[in-house]
């Protein structure tokens, strides 16, 4: 396995999002057509989110919808290679920008804006967080809990 950088919560005391109206946040959950490639981190709309990492801002500009430019996120390559590609947060850092673990990078969305309630309950708003390492994406999970 690729060796995960060493993490922090973009959310301080942030859990994983739990089953709510539209699936559930953990890595690999079920998705139409697709595995969940990230985890989820509940988050409060507005609430300042911070770099999981140690790295250098590549991109501002990550856009989780092709059709829909109003969800953005950032991407943060750090020293050993790893894309850690986080979705839902309005960007408040510029590309080039060398970030610490826990320094903000951005400011939560409300992802429960573009997931209703479906009749079982919105998607509870949160923060998505993937890592790439090699053209594939790793399961952030243990690494951002400090569980490892």
């Amino acid at each position: 396995s690729s060796s995960l950088p060493k993490m922090k919560n973009p959310v301080p005391g942030g859990i994983v999002r739990k089953m709510d109206g539209w699936g559930e946040g953990r890595f690999g959950a079920g998705r139409v057509g697709h595995m969940h490639r990230g985890v989820d981190i509940v988050v409060r709309p507005g609430q300042t989110v911070q770099s999981p990492v140690d790295g250098k801002v590549v991109r501002t500009d990550v856009k989780p919808y092709k059709d829909d430019s109003s969800y953005r996120g950032v991407e943060i390559e750090t020293s050993d290679g790893h894309k850690v590609k986080l979705f839902y947060l309005k960007p408040e850092v510029l590309p080039g920008t060398t970030v610490k673990a826990g320094e903000p990078i951005g400011t939560a969305q409300d992802v429960s804006k573009k997931y209703p309630d479906n009749g079982n309950g919105p998607m509870t708003p949160h923060v998505h967080v993937e890592v790439w390492k090699g053209g594939k994406p790793v399961d952030p999970t243990d690494s951002v809990f400090g569980r490892k």
